[in-house]
């Protein structure tokens, strides 16, 4: 399969599975917490001002929005998502894509991008069009996905969660699986990159099967997957680690 037939591939999966779960990204990462009690959009939010205009990009149902005291916009391509937003938190939101953001040049202090830089495509596009938003000075806040940070017994925990399910999570491949120099070619300069653990309770069947939605699982069949998620039996596992990552790049 060529790369641009996996990504055709990869973008018609992650339409359709927003249009079925809206929200899901948010309902898992805010129950999630590190060892100072923070959730990840706290990390990803943490020092942006009042003052600040914030651009959320692919921002989904709106998570951010309670978190920020100042200006904010959201952009996303999936209505089903941003009616999500409307409805839980009113928020100001746009339907585009992260490739040709409707939004002026140089208007944004801050462009926020929560899990979903690495599902961009072409990334270095997108990129492109956040140094252009962004007013000399400003910054990008990337949250990603990352396997560090993991434990041995973390390793167990998806494993075992895996095999119940009989899943396993993917992401497509991108160019920040290399290396971040897609991001500085942009123009922008690294300022963080930072690894946090962060553990999601899964004290109840409901909190893992919630958990285990919000899994990418291109390659099993929708039909598949629902009669997984309706026959599996969870196993007994009290909490199970989420390794992200904090990039943090400015336009000079």
């Amino acid at each position: 399969m060529s790369r641009r037939t996996d990504r055709r591939a990869w973008d018609a999966y992650i339409t359709e599975f927003h249009d079925r779960r809206p929200g899901i990204t948010e309902a898992v990462l805010s129950h999630c917490v590190d060892d100072r009690g923070s959730t990840p959009y706290d990390w990803l939010v943490a020092g942006i001002q009042p003052t600040d205009r914030v651009l959320d990009v692919a921002c989904g149902s709106a998570p951010t929005r309670p978190l920020i005291a100042g200006r904010w916009l959201g952009v996303d391509r999936s209505s089903s998502e941003l009616h999500e937003a409307l409805r839980d938190h009113r928020s100001a939101v746009a339907q585009g894509d992260a490739t040709a953001l409707p939004v002026r040049s140089g208007s944004v202090d801050v462009v926020l991008v929560s899990m979903a830089l690495m599902l961009i495509d072409p990334l270095d596009d997108a990129l492109a069009e956040i140094y252009r938003v962004l007013v000399p000075g400003g910054e990008l806040r990337a949250l990603l996905p990352t396997t560090t940070a993991m434990t041995i017994g973390d390793r167990r925990g998806y494993a075992r969660l895996a095999i119940a399910s009989r899943s396993i999570p993917r992401f497509p491949s991108t160019p920040l699986d290399r290396s971040l120099a897609p991001i500085v070619d942009s123009g922008l300069r690294l300022s963080g990159n930072d690894r946090r653990r962060f553990t999601h309770p899964l004290a109840d069947t409901s909190a893992a099967r919630q958990f285990l939605d919000s899994w990418y699982t291109p390659t099993t069949p929708t039909a598949l997957e629902t009669r997984r998620q309706s026959s599996m039996r969870i196993p007994r596992i009290d909490e199970i680690a989420v390794p992200l990552r904090r990039i943090l790049a400015r336009r000079d």
